[in-house]
């Protein structure tokens, strides 16, 4: 069943009454603050800093302290980390890329695909203007990584092209090039292929 919350505070009384119930059980409860916070403010903002401490406080004292630590074990992770972003890149300025396409880009700033009338062209001109920032792959390559898991229920919406960062850039494209594009102001994103990005601690309390 599914538990409704509104805040931490919220979340982690509720936590702990359902562990505190009688039963084996696996809760798993999911708060969105570290994210948001990340990526508005940057990874390592004194707000960033400030959630993550909430939340370490938070756990300790309405969870751990009150749980039989003989019949409970509190894990604790991420479903990804993030990377602060050091430059953005607009696709739709990129005239080589732009006449190639037959779509705009789909997925995240991070970590998208392209459908293309002419793929070899684009990925070409993709890495020969953006080798050292990103992954270009063919739709079979990004599957045969496993960069979307098992299956092949993505494989339908992926294009031609799937392009994933290597560094700290982020892409974007505009659909009307005058406005800017609200991803354009976060400061910290995920979705890519780097070690911050994909290896998440986990601890085990």
């Amino acid at each position: 069943r599914t538990v409704g919350y509104a805040t931490l505070a919220d979340m982690l009384v509720k936590l702990r009454r359902e562990l505190s119930q009688g039963g084996p059980k696996l809760v798993v409860a999911y708060w969105w603050g570290l994210d948001a916070v990340q990526h508005s403010c940057g990874t390592r903002s004194e707000e960033a800093l400030a959630e993550l401490r909430l939340v370490a406080r938070g756990l300790r004292e309405f969870a751990l302290e009150r749980l039989d630590r003989g019949k409970c074990r509190l894990v604790v992770a991420s479903d990804h980390g993030q990377v602060d972003v050091g430059m953005i890149v607009r696709l739709d300025a990129m005239e080589e890329v732009v006449e190639r396409l037959i779509l705009p880009p789909t997925g995240e700033p991070r970590l998208f695909s392209m459908f293309s009338w002419d793929a070899e062209g684009l990925s070409r001109t993709l890495e020969e203007a953006l080798g050292d920032e990103v992954l270009v792959m063919s739709r079979g390559e990004a599957l045969s990584m496993g960069l979307f898991g098992r299956g092949g229920r993505f494989s339908r919406r992926l294009g031609d092209i799937v392009v994933a960062c290597k560094r700290d850039a982020a892409f974007v494209y505009r659909l009307r090039p005058e406005g800017e594009d609200k991803v354009e102001r976060l400061r910290a994103m995920h979705g890519g292929l780097t070690d911050r990005e994909m290896l998440v601690p986990m601890v085990v309390l």
